[in-house]
């Protein structure tokens, strides 16, 4: 019997891996407002009211700085998740915002060309396989934040804190490119206008 995945075409096959992406980006979005309401020490009514709307970058800037304001470091785990996040959150956002164009060798890319100031811009070659090791990455910071909480909160089976702190120190799929990579293909009248500011 033939796997309906193998007949998918690449078109499709990207679509497929976005969406799923996109899905699993929901739920560490979810996962990082539950832990900004942890370490904040608020109540859900009063956490619902003050950081309702607040982005998953914030989200992780105030957790930092709960962290610095107890004079405490950013546990490992959770620094872990939020510098690979970080990353994430820049494909993430040039995928919504300025969607996937095709370049002059027929690879799918996204690009802030059109708004970033001269020198500011960026391209990231996107496919379904780095949709799908994103999505991967993504999976794993949700281990590091569970691996957090279970191991410094208490109640959880040794099993579940076992399986978290393991799911948490899976390697990085996705391999971000280099600044010099992702401005190598840009046009020469952008690279040279910004050697002359």
């Amino acid at each position: 019997m033939t796997n309906n995945l193998e007949i998918l075409t690449t078109t499709e096959r990207y679509w497929l891996a976005l969406g799923r992406f996109t899905s699993e980006y929901s739920r560490v979005e979810t996962c990082v407002q539950t832990l900004l309401w942890i370490v904040a020490e608020t109540p859900p009514k009063t956490a619902q009211a003050i950081f309702s709307g607040t982005k998953t970058d914030t989200a992780c800037r105030f957790i930092r700085r709960l962290f610095e304001s107890r004079n405490e470091d950013l546990p490992e785990l959770l620094s872990r998740a939020f510098d690979r996040l970080a990353i994430i959150n820049t494909v993430r956002n040039d995928i919504i915002h300025y969607g996937i164009q095709y370049d002059e060798a027929s690879r799918m890319v996204t690009s802030n060309a059109m708004m970033a100031l001269p020198g500011k811009e960026r391209k990231t070659h996107i496919s379904p396989l780095v949709l799908e090791q994103l999505w991967g990455d993504l999976v794993t910071i949700q281990y590091c934040m569970n691996a957090y909480f279970f191991s410094t909160k208490g109640g959880s089976k040794p099993s579940v804190i076992e399986r978290s702190l393991k799911g948490a120190q899976v390697p990085w799929q996705y391999k971000p490119p280099s600044r010099q990579e992702a401005r190598k293909d840009e046009p020469r009248k952008s690279r040279s206008h910004s050697r002359m500011q």
